[in-house]
């Protein structure tokens, strides 16, 4: 499937932003204000471009691009690492700072390395 636009102008009472499963290779949501939105996620660094634009904050995957603002109203985070580092998690949880509960889904290679 091809991109995707989701824009969010005035969302009073919206608190739970999750992107579940990605049906698009490309989608981008981008919200311009939301101040009652506590739960955020599912942010992912692998197959797809998953952009969030929080009013004047840019996040392209796990990756902060802009950060202006601090978003004070976010209590929950959601992320799902294969190739990111935990700095990516840490550069990305500065702008939620009054955050109480990270939740960290990491997918591991296990194959067994050759010769050990």
């Amino acid at each position: 499937m091809g991109t995707g636009e989701l824009v969010i102008q005035d969302a009073p009472s919206l608190r739970r932003l999750i992107r579940l499963a990605p049906r698009r290779k490309s989608f981008h949501v981008s919200v311009v204000s939301a101040p009652k939105l506590e739960t955020l996620g599912c942010f992912s660094d692998v197959g797809y471009t998953f952009n969030l634009a929080l009013g004047t904050n840019v996040i392209e995957r796990l990756r902060v691009i802009s950060f202006k603002k601090e978003v004070c109203s976010v209590k929950i985070l959601a992320v799902d690492i294969y190739q990111e580092s935990l700095d990516a998690i840490m550069n990305l949880m500065r702008c939620f700072p009054c955050l109480e509960k990270v939740y960290i889904q990491a997918h591991f290679d296990t194959e067994p390395i050759l010769g050990s």
